[in-house]
């Protein structure tokens, strides 16, 4: 056998019995473990009861204020409906939000009545309009306002930092759910009908006195 020839049988042999030498090593080296993605731990992460409170607090009497304005300036009878259901709803969700803050642990205070500067500005623009325009402009604001209302009270009645809201923000959930199919039925509705038409099921305007 040639001397290049037993070079190469034996490098392949020292290489063999050195992979069969590390392998119960290797098996043995601990395992290190897996990172969950950032999107899972951020959703897991606890919701702040304060701002949920203050956010929520600031969600119902925007729907209040907007509500009152169009019940003063619409003529639909479909949107005046909408609208004196929200004045019901809200009215009540703030007064169960405003019981739990109060009797929860987090020292969470009082909830804000008052509107912020955004949502004052919108209903600034919403009183600029009206006739068609108006409903129109209404119930795009309604649709907005409950997708993002929704998405508070979802995450909040998940990952809540304290049990009395959380039952409050799960209890309103299907609520502001049914507000926002709602709304998006209306928005459908008036965005069909032409700028300054008014609907059929509408009744003439009351003199101003």
């Amino acid at each position: 056998m040639s001397r290049t020839r037993l070079f190469a049988l034996s490098t392949a042999a020292s290489v063999v019995a050195l992979g069969l030498s590390l392998d119960p090593a290797v098996a043995q080296q601990p395992s290190q473990p897996q990172q969950r993605p950032a999107a899972e731990r951020n959703t897991a992460a606890k919701m702040d009861s304060t701002k949920f409170v203050k956010e929520a607090a600031v969600t119902d009497a925007f729907e209040i204020e907007a509500a009152k304005i169009a019940l003063e300036k619409s003529r639909n009878d479909g949107v005046r409906r909408f609208a004196q259901h929200m004045i019901d709803e809200h009215t009540k969700m703030s007064t169960q939000l405003k019981s739990a803050a109060v009797n929860q642990r987090s020292a969470t205070g009082e909830p804000a009545a008052e509107i912020d500067r955004a949502h004052r500005a919108k209903l600034d623009d919403l009183r600029k309009e009206s006739g068609a325009n108006f409903d129109r402009k209404y119930m795009e604001m309604q649709v907005q306002g409950h997708q993002q209302a929704a998405k508070l009270f979802e995450n909040y009645s998940k990952n809540g930092d304290d049990a009395g809201l959380k039952k409050v923000a799960a209890d309103a959930l299907p609520h502001v759910k049914q507000h926002l199919q709602q709304a998006q039925t209306l928005q459908r509705q008036t965005a069909a009908a032409p700028a300054g038409s008014r609907p059929a099921d509408s009744r003439p305007a009351e003199p101003r006195r």
